[in-house]
């Protein structure tokens, strides 16, 4: 995680034997700095990724994707200049030999996924640590009664999958499993 000091919560992946990497929710102001990681790290941005369309600030991925070359990586549905690759539920990508896989979680925003890497999984404002429960749906293109239906997309990770969200609420680490994630739920 780089920003760990933040309220919006930045994911770096590198495969160290390909030496690819994977931003996903960076944010725009700081992805300089992310880059500068990648590069002391020795990697090459492969792509950027964002978990949905965020309206608390504004995404770095296009502005990667002019720096980089890399793919700029939404889900299928989203409305957004710069989008290179679209997913759906179907599609992975691979980080060097790991996958990564998608899942569609809508309410929060309409275009919100969980992203799936073998034991872990990186929910975006879908779903928050703690007590902190889930992303606001009061905000443009949120729909609580979607959001609660969707939910049922847990249903497909063991409860002790290390989960990772966007933001860290009251006090809890932003790496937990999902048991207790979904306790307050």
């Amino acid at each position: 995680m780089l920003h760990g000091d933040s309220w919006a919560k930045t994911y770096l992946l590198i495969d160290e034997e390909s030496k690819q990497a994977i931003l996903i929710d960076s944010v725009f102001g700081r992805h300089e700095y992310d880059l500068s990681v990648i590069q002391a790290r020795g990697a090459t941005l492969q792509h950027a990724i964002a978990t949905h369309t965020h309206a608390d600030h504004v995404t770095a991925c296009f502005d990667l994707r002019e720096k980089t070359g890399c793919e700029y990586v939404m889900w299928k549905d989203t409305v957004s200049l710069g989008i290179s690759k679209f997913v759906d539920e179907d599609d992975v990508l691979m980080l060097g030999k790991t996958p990564l896989k998608f899942h569609f979680s809508p309410g929060h925003t309409n275009d919100s996924m969980i992203i799936e890497i073998p034991g872990h999984i990186l929910t975006g404002d879908f779903l928050f640590n703690g007590e902190g429960g889930v992303g606001r749906d009061d905000l443009p293109s949120g729909r609580p009664k979607i959001h609660f239906e969707a939910l049922s997309v847990l249903n497909r990770f063991d409860d002790e999958v290390k989960t990772s969200c966007d933001m860290v609420c009251m006090g809890m680490s932003c790496n937990s499993v999902l048991k207790c994630c979904t306790t307050c739920l």
